[in-house]
């Protein structure tokens, strides 16, 4: 679409994070540097092992967004499911297992990997913040992140 008759009408691309890699964004800004990228939905989900879902997730989500997304041009990260109860619900579609930021379970609210990753986010990025280069070393103990970034 960018790159047609319409693209002089659209003002970015969408991105979410259930398939592909973070490089992805710099490959369509290589080709349309005018065009923003926004990542706008991703959900963490519950680790096969319940008792590692905070740390896995707060890895990867750590690696893929707050390094990954922002490192690849995105000038956003949004997290799909603010709020989901302890059944991980409610749900419409196939996301059984999804987390939220925070899970609500009557009067009690848990603040998830999620939460953490929005918040550091939203510490050290301020409005009007630009992007520089970011330099990643691997400080995870010998653990990769599923891609490589660009």
């Amino acid at each position: 679409m960018l790159g047609s008759s319409a693209g002089s009408r659209v003002a970015g691309v969408a991105w979410h994070c259930y398939g592909g890699t973070p490089s992805g964004q710099t490959t369509v800004h290589d080709a349309y540097p005018g065009k923003d990228a926004f990542f706008t939905e991703c959900s963490g989900t519950e680790s096969s092992n319940t008792a590692n879902t905070f740390a896995d997730s707060l890895r990867w989500q750590g690696s893929n967004l707050a390094i990954g997304a922002v490192r690849n041009w995105s000038r956003s990260v949004s997290l799909w499911n603010l709020a989901l109860n302890a059944a991980h619900g409610p749900v419409k579609g196939s996301c059984t297992n999804c987390t939220g930021v925070v899970t609500v379970d009557g009067s009690n609210v848990t603040y998830n990997a999620e939460y953490y990753v929005l918040g550091h986010l939203s510490t050290f990025v301020k409005p009007g913040a630009v992007r520089t280069k970011l330099q990643v070393w691997d400080c995870t103990g010998g653990v990769k992140p599923p891609w490589t970034p660009a």
